[in-house]
């Protein structure tokens, strides 16, 4: 028999939604590390999923700046360590709070 992996429900233990490339959230980023170049991010059912600087849209990747606010359109998918990754991540409101 093959192990199962176990994916992380995403919305606390209700009905299980499981990445797919159909399945869009919009959320925000709710924690930057500058330093470090990743952070966050919070969308309805799914908390804590990680996005990295390099998976941002290429016009974000080099700011500065606290990214913490800013909304992002995003694809889950579970890394190999088994935690919620955001990916195909597209721009909704900008650090600056301009619509991207």
């Amino acid at each position: 028999r093959g192990r199962e992996q176990k994916r992380p429900s995403l919305d606390g233990g209700r009905a299980r939604v499981e990445p797919s490339p159909n399945l869009w959230l919009i959320g925000c980023i709710k924690k930057w590390d500058q330093r470090k170049g990743f952070g966050f991010l919070i969308a309805d059912g799914a908390d804590d999923v990680f996005v990295h600087r390099n998976d941002l849209p290429p016009e974000l990747q080099g700011i500065t700046g606290n990214l913490q606010g800013a909304e992002f359109a995003f694809e889950l998918e579970v890394a190999d360590t088994g935690k919620l990754r955001a990916k195909q991540i597209r721009a909704l409101l900008t650090p600056d709070f301009h619509a991207g």
